[in-house]
């Protein structure tokens, strides 16, 4: 998915990438040239609230298939994530176990990768402005020359995209206006 993997690297729709000081000098850059020429900017931070912890295990399996993984591996995936169990304890007292049905280790290696692929198709799916992804974080980047026409650009991203089913999608709209 990513082809770093000891830095933070941003993945754009048509298959960039950025490191995290490279995107934000890219978007400024961007961004200004924009302004000075009479344009305007508009900017759609989605952070995807306790993202990891709500990655469908069936789905995300789908997905890997749909992406080339099978046999031995995909059944070692499956095992990883389906086994895992979790209870509470307080003061001594423990309740029984439950299986986790949602969700991918965070403080793994393998789990941003999860999610990352859990949500490689969102790409696919925003026709209007430039995506920019890693793991839960996602910038949407348009510029035009009506700040009209830009709102309602973000807001369709945000309501086709975002609202329906998907309650963990947390959205900032951010407007430069020159």
């Amino acid at each position: 998915m990513l082809c770093c993997f000891h830095k933070v690297c941003y993945v754009t729709s048509n298959g960039d990438y950025y490191s995290t000081e490279s995107l934000l000098l890219h978007l400024t850059e961007t961004g200004k040239n924009a302004l000075d020429m009479s344009l305007k900017v508009g900017m759609l931070f989605i952070d995807f609230r306790k993202a990891f912890d709500t990655v469908n295990h069936t789905i995300l399996l789908e997905k890997l298939k749909a992406i080339g993984i099978s046999g031995d591996l995909l059944s070692w995936i499956d095992d990883y994530m389906c086994t895992r169990k979790q209870f509470v304890q307080i003061s001594g007292y423990q309740c029984g176990s439950k299986t986790i049905t949602y969700g991918v280790p965070q403080n793994s290696i393998l789990g941003p990768k999860l999610f990352s692929i859990f949500v490689y198709d969102l790409p696919e799916v925003i026709t209007s402005g430039d995506l920019f992804m890693f793991a839960d974080d996602t910038t949407i980047f348009t510029i035009g020359k009506n700040i009209d026409n830009i709102i309602l650009t973000l807001q369709s991203i945000y309501k086709t995209r975002c609202t329906p089913g998907v309650t963990w999608c947390f959205i900032q709209l951010h407007l430069v206006r020159g």
